[in-house]
């Protein structure tokens, strides 16, 4: 059991006051240590310090009297050593009553140690310290489902945690998190402890405990160590339980999909993840597969006749109103007006019955709209991602340091990873009394508004997320850490959830007027809705802070209409125009069609809203197109949405799960930063696991194992029968699935991805499997003799017909072949069904890993096939682009005595496009590696290559790269030289000389910059496009282009290799690691004796040290001075430093007030530094105030309160840019007089 607590009040004696100061005791102390080798770090104490330590023993610190009374003396006294050395032993004796405590982070350690004072050591784990190895057979089913563990995590973090508990005597006390992480690290530290006393014997082993707490505060703190437990078994087994099948679910399934799946990369599946995997997949072919259908809406512009009395509210009178009867008196649903002859016949309707509308019917009521309760962790990082645009990673990083209490010293929020809703009764009246402060008791309800939320496992039903000080206002944070950072703005979000979650209703007006036509036989009719907000109740906590005072009297919200009743005339605005607007059935949502005939006459088409009251009613009649739209896909926020709503994973794993699915490519477009779009690697292996393996992915076997995991924290089951009722029938199912042929898992995933690759509907993808589920075979058993052999395990796919085939599927080569997936050493890649035939069709292209949107451009990607470039003149031979595991290259075929092709791959030549690729291009990439000649001095020949880092000379075993600046200045040379027969410099001067009248005439309009001269410059002279004075070949034009390839000359190449030779690389790194060559081991050896030699014959003269200048000790640098020595020995200097500064931070304000005033005794005490003032009063009279300076200095008193520094500067430059003529010349008059006084007071 831990010890009794000691609160910080205690941690530091307070003593008597000082008449010298001590920093200068501690100073004349520096050489004392020096020669008398005492411990480095402890300073000499002087007699103002000795009377503090007496005070201190006073109070019964014995350790702190035992260090603190220890004085430097000299070695030569052997009783002086000897009582020092009893001194220290009693420290000693004192440290190992002190009791350890562990948490996770290095910042809540900080706040703890402040809380918990000297009696406590606090050290942070950094998290995990042990995870499963890495490797097959980590758990062992038929054992137990015994785990091997190892070490993870910082580097000696393990050890120091260790040696610091065999240090303290006070027991082990476990403070991290209280979850089921927080539960499992605590209890990984613990067996660490019990296994290092075991191997060391000892009798007594280290008292440990547990304790917990949601809030780092010191209440909170105090009251957690008053109340310590054991670590939670139950907690434990859902730990072990959840790890136990992680790691046997991915690595057995991911071991079936590196087999199975065409990839060149290693593909893996995870429990949770291939869940929220198939989510994303499925929702994006439901995407893919929808089909846009056509619907109009009908809007009228009506104003009220004149006469009629206009409200206060709306004093034009008018409004808008949608057609939904038409004359005949049929509703019009949507969709029932499907075409634009449709659209423009009832909108005739309309026309026809203008003179006769009126006011049939108005209905009013008050709704009220509740708030919603406080945060828990997934809606916590839904509304980041709607609100803030934050990724659940990002989200949950910003609330750790908003719980640790960055910026503030102690915790801003409660525990972030909650599936609760409630808040303690205190928490609760705090939050209705800033409620009632800051908006008034009207915005506050008589009885606190109370949420609940059934809780599966009651020991994780912690708070929900809330401010633990609801006065600590967003504002008074922002000031602290900045507006624009993300803890501020996570800070008030929320906090005005929790406020508006204790605020009361907000209650809006809603009207409804249906407008009827009183022709005869006529029924239609037009409906026009409007909404007032009445009272904001709780929707001003959102707005706190952000609203001017005059702001109240209309809410933005508001859609209202003016005054109605029965009977009152209509008229149209513009009784004889009809407007339609068309919509472009490929844009994306709200898109408009866009033509060029249109956009002069209607200029403001393209800002049509879909919103009813933003539609422009000038027209009078409007016929709207819409253009139904497939489900948008899922962002970070709505993904753990589905996930909760479906039961898939807990809290504290959905920023996790994203992470690795976008870790691993399986999705793009995370972070908070877009939607997640399904790659084709991440769609092959849902697809893949969907069809084969689908009841372990399916959504109602995953949320039913997290609700075992959930019975096993709560103790009503054991984990290791839940983790055997899951084994047997999965290792049995994984088994089986690897007896499954290849080739029928790759026609699987060909049709199941058809619409992805392909653009194939659903009937074509049921078709399809339909026809693989008849010819399939059964899967082939291991040893089984009679199974038929094929070769390369491929077997017949199902037949189809060649005229019914879709044009996307239809091969580009061979006319009748069928694109489909196939399979290769490399991976997999799209290929014709014409492969394997007489046909020998060889069209094949890579898979792709664009998405739906993407399909068509996919499909017209020059680079996806082979082809012949053309035939090498000197040679013969044909010249080819193909495509490579590594992207595209071009080939040289082969002679009879020559074994392989001549390659060359365009990867490591971006500028080289479909487009570009000519044979005369092929021919000069084909070159290389080119040999340049034969070293001069050594012999051998010099090559130039190229690699994925760039271009390089090679020699022998040496390379050398070739910087940028000589490749430009080469090939800048040789491109000149392609055009003209003059050096690339002297036709730059030449173009600039030819040009100058165009230069002035272009600076009396504006003058260019450099880019753009430079660009002016290289057009005239052709370099990398044609002149529009000069028309240039298209020989010209390849020979230029050719010049970006040209070779370096051979001195150049030995200049660089000889460089190299005399620099070798340093050994650092893992491409930088220094070569083995004995020759050159032994040059660069006595190259360096050489150099030492010479340097102790000739030393330099050493420079005379300059003056160092005495400074005056701050407040803190004495503080830390006298307190140093009372610290545990052995802590580093960073430990030291965050102990320090939380008792600095904790000193009360007297303490504080005599450190300050001795800081400025010993300041006035110093001796005066004629140089320096003189120095700093020069610096000060140098500059004048701008007018600028001047304005923000007056208008800064303007500004509102509690913006930081940042936020100030953005708002008086935006007030200066919109200052008027007369105001800046004020100010700048003033600058200019400022100036001239300082001129003349310095004359």
């Amino acid at each position: 059991m831990p010890r009794p607590l000691h609160l910080a009040s205690s941690f530091f004696p307070t003593g008597a006051s000082v008449s010298a100061p001590r920093w200068r005791s501690f100073a004349s102390g520096a050489s004392a240590r020096a020669e008398d080798g005492a411990r480095p770090r402890q300073p000499p104490r002087s007699r103002s310090t000795a009377a503090r330590a007496s005070a201190s023993r006073e109070r019964g610190s014995a350790f702190s009297a035992a260090r603190s009374s220890t004085r430097v003396v000299s070695k030569s006294s052997p009783a002086a050593s000897a009582a020092a050395e009893e001194r220290l032993a009693a420290a000693d004796g004192g440290a190992k009553e002190r009791t350890l405590v562990i948490v996770e982070s290095p910042a809540k350690a900080t706040s703890v140690q402040k809380y918990l004072g000297q009696s406590y050591q606090v050290l942070a784990s950094y998290g995990h310290v042990r995870d499963l190895v890495e490797k097959q057979g980590s758990v062992l089913p038929d054992d137990g489902f015994a785990m091997r563990w190892s070490l993870q995590g910082k580097s000696g973090v393990v050890k120091s945690i260790v040696e610091s508990a065999e240090r303290c005597g006070g027991g082990v006390v476990l403070a991290t998190d209280p979850d089921r992480e927080g539960e499992a690290i605590a209890w990984h530290i613990s067996e660490l402890l019990k296994e290092r006393g075991s191997r060391k014997k000892k009798d007594a082993p280290t008292a440990i405990s547990r304790v917990t707490f949601t809030e780092v505060t010191r209440d909170a703190v105090v009251k957690a160590f008053k109340e310590p437990r054991e670590i939670s078994v139950e907690l434990v087994h859902a730990y072990l339980a959840r790890r136990a099948l992680d790691y046997l679910f991915g690595f057995k399934l991911s071991g079936v999909l590196w087999r199975k799946i065409p990839s060149s990369e290693r593909l893996s599946a995870g429990r949770v993840q291939s869940a929220a995997l198939r989510l994303i997949c499925e929702r994006e072919m439901s995407i893919e597969r929808h089909v846009k259908e056509e619907y109009w809406s009908v809007v009228a512009g009506l104003e009220r006749a004149s006469g009629v009395k206009k409200s206060d509210g709306d004093a034009s009178g008018r409004f808008v109103a949608e057609l939904h009867r038409d004359a005949s008196g049929a509703r019009l649903a949507k969709g029932a007006v499907n075409s634009k002859q449709i659209a423009e016949a009832v909108s005739n309707e309309i026309l026809a019955a203008k003179d006769t509308l009126y006011v049939a019917t108005v209905e009013e009521k008050e709704a009220t709209t509740k708030p919603k309760p406080p945060f828990t962790t997934s809606t916590l990082q839904q509304e980041a991602n709607a609100k803030l645009g934050f990724g659940s990673a990002r989200t949950m990083s910003a609330a750790q340091k908003l719980y640790e209490g960055k910026g503030f010293g102690e915790g801003l929020i409660t525990y972030m990873r909650t599936d609760g809703l409630h808040v303690g009764p205190d928490a609760v009246k705090a939050i209705r009394a800033v409620a009632t402060e800051e908006f008034g008791a009207s915005y506050v309800p008589a009885t606190p508004n109370a949420y609940k939320k059934t809780q599966k496992n009651a020991q994780e039903a912690h708070e929900a997320i809330r401010p633990i000080r609801a006065e600590l206002l967003p504002n008074a944070v922002s000031a602290r850490l900045g507006a624009n950072s993300d803890e501020a703005r996570l800070y008030k979000l929320i906090w005005s959830r929790t406020m508006a979650s204790q605020m009361s209703r907000a209650v809006t007006r809603r009207i409804a007027a249906e407008v009827k036509s009183a022709s005869e036989g006529c029924e239609l009719a037009l409906k026009a809705n409007g909404s007032r907000l009445l009272f904001s109740g709780f929707l001003a906590a959102y707005a706190h802070g952000g609203r001017t005072s005059g702001d109240d009297d209309r809410d933005k919200r508001d859609a209202w209409l003016p005054e109605l009743k029965p009977g009152d005339t209509i008229n149209l605005r513009a009784p004889q125009s009809v407007r339609v607007i068309e919509r472009d059935k490929d844009a994306k949502r709200g898109g408009l069609a866009k033509k060029k005939s249109d956009q002069a006459d209607d200029e403001d088409a393209v800002d049509v809203s879909e919103t009813l009251s933003s539609v422009d009613t000038s027209a009078g009649i409007t016929a709207l197109q819409h253009w139904t739209q497939p489900p948008a896909r899922y962002t970070e926020g709505a993904l753990v949405r589905a996930m909760e709503e479906k039961g898939i994973g807990r809290p504290s794993t959905y920023a996790s799960i994203v992470k690795v699915m976008l870790k691993r490519g399986y999705v793009v477009g995370g972070g908070g930063k877009g939607p997640l779009i399904p790659e084709t690697r991440g769609r092959m292996v849902s697809s893949f696991l969907t069809h084969f393996f689908d009841e372990y992915v399916d959504y109602g076997f995953t949320a039913g194992l997290e609700d075992k995991l959930d019975d096993i924290a709560s103790g009503d089951a054991e984990w290791k029968d839940v983790m055997s009722k899951f084994w047997k029938p999965f290792h049995g199912d994984v088994q089986g699935l690897q007896n499954i042929r290849t080739s029928l898992v790759v026609d699987v995933l060909d049709a199941t991805l058809g619409a992805h690759f392909f653009g194939d509907d659903e009937s074509e993808t049921k078709a399809r499997l339909d026809a693989i589920a008849a010819t399939a075979e059964p899967p082939r058993s291991e040893g089984d003799a009679a199974a038929p052999k094929r070769a390369g395990d491929a077997w017949k796919s199902p037949d189809y017909d060649p005229a019914t085939l879709r044009a996307s599927r239809r091969c580009p080569a061979c006319v009748d072949g069928r694109l489909g997936l196939k399979l290769s050493k490399n991976g997999g890649f799209i290929g014709c069904s014409n492969y394997n035939t007489d046909t020998k069709c060889a069209y094949a292209r890579p898979i792709s890993t664009t998405n739906g949107d993407d399909a068509e451009s996919m499909r017209t990607d020059p680079w996806l096939s082979d082809g012949e470039i053309g035939v090498d003149p000197e040679t013969s031979r044909t010249v080819s682009v193909r495509r490579g595991p590594y992207g595209p290259y071009v080939q040289l075929d082969p002679t009879a005595n020559e074994g392989t092709p001549r390659t060359f791959g365009l990867q490591n030549v971006p500028e080289v496009t479909a487009d570009k690729l000519t044979l005369n291009v092929a021919l000069a990439l084909l070159k290389y590696p080119m040999t340049l000649g034969v070293h001069p001095t050594e012999g051998g020949d010099v090559t130039m290559k190229i690699g994925p880092y760039g271009w390089y000379v090679n020699h022998g075993d040496v390379n050398a790269h070739i910087p940028a600046k000589t490749l430009k200045r080469v090939r800048d040379d040789a491109r000149a030289a392609a055009m003209m027969d003059e050096p690339y410099e002297d036709k730059i001067d030449d173009f600039a000389f030819e040009h100058a009248d165009a230069d002035e005439e272009e600076e009396e309009e504006g003058e260019m910059d450099a880019e753009e001269l430079e660009s002016a410059k290289l057009d005239g002279l052709g370099l990398e496009r044609a002149s529009p004075t000069k028309t240039t070949t298209s020989e010209e034009r390849d020979a230029v282009f050719l010049a970006r390839f040209a070779p370096i000359p051979l001195d150049v190449a030995v200049e660089l290799i000889t460089e190299r030779k005399n620099n070798p690389r340093t050994g650092r790194g893992f491409r930088g690691r220094a070569k083995k060559d004995k020759e050159v081991a032994s040059a660069s050896a006595t190259k360096g004796k050489t150099s030492k030699t010479k340097a102790a014959a000739t030393p330099k003269p050493k420079p005379e040290p300059k003056p160092k200048r005495t400074r005056a000790p701050s407040a803190f640098f004495l503080y830390s001075a006298e307190k140093r020595p009372t610290l545990e020995p052995g802590l580093r200097a960073p430990e030291q430093a965050k102990i320090l500064g939380a008792g600095w931070k904790a000193l009360g304000d007297d303490e504080r007030s005599r450190y300050e005033r001795e800081a400025r005794d010993a300041k006035a005490a110093m001796p005066a530094d004629d140089a320096a003032a003189a120095k700093r009063e020069k610096k000060k009279s140098t500059r004048t105030p701008s007018a600028y300076v001047l304005f923000c200095a007056e208008e800064r008193a303007n500004l509102p309160p509690g913006l930081s520094g940042p936020g100030q500067m953005k708002l008086l430059g935006a007030k200066w840019k919109e200052i008027d003529a007369v105001s800046r010349a004020r100010f700048e008059v003033a600058a200019a007089d400022a100036k001239d006084a300082a001129a003349a007071a310095a004359a």
